[in-house]
């Protein structure tokens, strides 16, 4: 009973939060405030920051602020949308880019982690799988050991990312964009939805560290087998 209720948990902690962003954007999808676009409002938040050489571009790639192409990348539908959702989620990438503007260091960290981690990690599984062969033929179990380490700790660099990114998305919602949404005097109605949303999303992020734990901790059982 006790593993059955355990499951249950990880399974809505998990899963749960992507379902709740989903729900909570496509909720405000019905309230329109202005004629802004998403683009437009980016575009007119970066003007009131000051921020030049920053583009709003449309991607396909997910709504994201890129620290080197220096662009706030938004969904066609948070482009073109003028509801509630697609200028949070413009005010949110913003506010990474005012991150950016600022030299906000954890931002430039994460940025660094991220090009690390994609060099790295696409060696993880390989010596993950080839630790115990290693142990194997060598009959050396100092050798297995460091072999396992370094694997583990590259399995380990999307878990870091996470954690570092927990902060950065944390900032640039609530210190950043929420600041933002005030200047523009949304009503206290409608900022404490974009609030909701943003705090829908944040929620993604720990569901994203906690994945990235379990996904060293499985591989950790794997090897101890």
């Amino acid at each position: 009973m006790h593993i059955i209720l355990i499951v249950i948990f990880f399974v809505i902690f998990l899963y749960g939060p992507g379902w709740l962003a989903r729900r909570t954007i496509a909720k405000n999808r019905s309230i329109t405030l202005d004629n802004h676009t998403g683009a437009e409002f980016a575009q007119l938040l970066l003007a009131k920051n000051q921020i030049t050489g920053v583009k709003v571009l449309q991607t396909e790639m997910g709504d994201h602020y890129d620290p080197i192409g220096k662009s706030v990348n938004l969904g066609l539908e948070n482009y073109n949308g003028k509801d509630l959702s697609s200028l949070v989620i413009a005010s949110h990438e913003v506010g990474h880019a005012v991150q950016d503007h600022l030299k906000f260091k954890p931002l430039a960290t994460r940025t660094a982690l991220v090009k690390c981690a994609m060099k790295v990690e696409r060696f993880g599984p390989f010596l993950m799988y080839a630790t115990p062969l290693l142990g194997l033929f060598t009959r050396s179990p100092r050798l297995s050991l460091i072999s396992f380490l370094l694997a583990l700790l590259i399995m380990g660099t999307s878990l870091v990312v996470n954690l570092v990114t927990l902060p950065v998305e944390l900032d640039a919602s609530f210190s950043r964009a929420m600041p933002m949404l005030k200047e523009e005097k949304f009503g206290d109605k409608h900022l404490e939805s974009a609030r909701g949303i943003l705090w829908a999303c944040a929620l993604t992020y720990f569901a994203a560290s906690l994945t990235s734990l379990l996904n060293v901790y499985r591989w950790f059982r794997v090897i101890r087998k």
